[in-house]
């Protein structure tokens, strides 16, 4: 079985805009200093074709901790 690979700009969108509570353990993970997040909402979770043309592709994500604040 061949897996994709999470580092593509394309699969990482995918993976994180169907499983935000995967992205909520991975930046849960790297700020491990910080009161950790509760909620994530993907704002963008649709990858159009001509995002694929190049490599940008942008993942607007609105995170909240467990008191309701949003966090920039």
């Amino acid at each position: 079985m061949r897996l994709l690979d999470p580092k593509n700009d394309y699969v990482f969108k995918r993976l994180f805009a169907v499983a935000p509570h995967l992205l909520t353990a991975l930046i849960n993970a790297v700020r491990s200093e910080d009161e950790p997040l509760e909620v994530i909402e993907v704002l963008n979770p649709r990858s159009d074709p001509e995002d694929l043309v190049g490599k940008f592709i942008v993942l607007d994500i609105l995170p909240k901790d467990r008191h309701g604040r949003l966090i920039t």
